[in-house]
């Protein structure tokens, strides 16, 4: 209890309880309830600790976060071969709860920021809705690994991010 766990799209939660299931006083499993840090809302998640459906891993240490920051701007961006799978590799990126995948969904959709402002366009719900989970997700871990403000991460994020700063792709 107090410590911390990267769950799936949900990002870094905190595990607020381990113990018996509150949903069925016959189900033997211990289960996790985990309150996702970067949630304004009270909600919970409750999931069995051994729960092999979705990806939970312990979150990034330091020198990991710092490798991942030195190297964010090599990572490329992702690959979506048709329009109509966008929304699926978006959830696909933050369904693996990859540091890298996130990074990489963040630069994606930077660089249809770019497209769409050239040609006077605004980005779809599917790219606005997924960015900010994929920051949210980023903001929380790097800032717990880190050590360092939710402020600070997103300043870092907006920079390395930011639409005047990436190259325009060749036409």
């Amino acid at each position: 209890q107090g410590d911390h766990i990267v769950y799936g799209s949900s990002g870094l939660c905190e595990i607020t309880e381990i113990g018996n299931s509150p949903f069925d006083a016959s189900d033997t499993r211990i289960f996790y309830a985990l309150h996702p840090v970067l949630s304004a809302s009270t909600t919970m998640i409750y999931t069995p600790v051994d729960n092999a459906a979705v990806v939970m891993r312990p979150p990034m240490t330091e020198s990991q976060a710092r490798a991942l920051v030195e190297k964010m701007q090599d990572i490329p961006p992702l690959t979506v071969e048709r329009e109509k799978l966008r929304r699926d590799v978006y959830r696909a990126a933050l369904s693996t709860a990859d540091p890298e995948k996130l990074v990489a969904l963040l630069r994606t959709v930077a660089l249809r920021r770019l497209e769409t402002l050239r040609h006077g366009r605004r980005l779809t719900d599917a790219d606005t809705d997924n960015e900010r989970r994929a920051r949210n997700n980023l903001l929380g871990e790097l800032s717990l690994s880190l050590g360092i403000s939710h402020d600070e991460i997103s300043g870092l994020l907006h920079r390395m991010f930011a639409p005047e700063e990436q190259p325009l792709p060749a036409e």
